[in-house]
């Protein structure tokens, strides 16, 4: 019996050391501030069904890794420099560009998403390159890289705004001539909120750009390669058992999945 009793006592303090390691590892693990885009539909936006399918994807996979985390709405531009500086730790909406790994650490990518010309229906304009379409006014975001890539090309002048129907209607009215979008991004706007321009405005083909969408660290943060680890090992697990899918679908996102990456193709109505 005092043999018996001496393997439980052993037992459950193996047992509690376990718990107890693992409760203080999740206790160090800090609450981590997420910056994103205040109206990027659907994907984020604190008006949108859950603010956006995107801003519960990362909320759901940094719960997952052990990390709280809190959401906060900016423009583009203030997004970024506040992730940049390191007072926001995690940075949603942005494509990979070398450049901004001086700053930030990528995750896997995860989804995918065509960046697109939209132009008002009837112009006829045949695209073959950007260079073809001058002279021309553009739409682009405000502190996008495509709105300073349009810069430098001749022949063009940007008019940069907060959201991205904004540069649709525009197109539509006839007060510029183009606007670039993310592709899912229009087909929503087209299909919802300006669904009465849908027979004023196209999208040109083909498109300007294949995109994939990843989440930014912020190299301010501490243990930013670990903070990364976690997530990607995160990302993996809601892969295999369905909840990353079960996301999408509950905003009513069409896809389909290529070697773990997330196709978006349309926004069922």
């Amino acid at each position: 019996m005092t043999q018996l009793l001496s393997i439980l006592g052993k037992t459950l303090l193996i047992f509690l050391a376990v718990v107890l390691t693992e409760n203080v590892a999740n206790a160090e693990k800090p609450k981590l501030r997420i910056a994103t885009i205040e109206w990027w539909p659907p994907f984020s936006g604190p008006k949108f069904l859950n603010q956006g399918f995107l801003t519960e994807m990362n909320v759901a996979i940094l719960k997952r890794a052990g990390y709280d985390s809190e959401v906060f709405f900016y423009p583009w531009v203030r997004a970024f420099q506040m992730a940049k500086r390191g007072t926001d730790q995690v940075l949603l909406g942005g494509g990979f560009r070398e450049e901004r790994t001086e700053w930030f650490i990528y995750s896997k990518a995860y989804i995918a998403d065509e960046t697109v010309i939209v132009m008002r229906k009837g112009r006829g304009t045949k695209f073959t390159s950007l260079e073809v379409l001058a002279p021309a006014t553009f739409g682009a975001h405000t502190g996008s890289l495509w709105a300073a890539r349009l810069e430098k090309i001749l022949g063009f002048k940007v008019e940069t705004v907060i959201l991205g129907e904004q540069s649709i209607k525009k197109v539509a009215w006839g007060r510029i001539d183009y606007c670039i979008l993310e592709r899912f991004a229009v087909n929503l706007l087209l299909n919802t909120s300006l669904r009465d321009l849908k027979d004023k405005v196209e999208i040109m083909h083909p498109p300007v750009e294949p995109g994939l969408l990843y989440t930014m660290f912020s190299k301010k943060m501490p243990d930013y390669e670990k903070v990364n680890e976690d997530f990607n090992e995160a990302l993996a697990a809601m892969h295999a058992d369905g909840s990353f899918d079960a996301i999408l679908k509950n905003h009513s996102v069409n896809y389909t999945l290529d070697e773990g990456v997330y196709i978006l193709d349309f926004f069922q109505n």
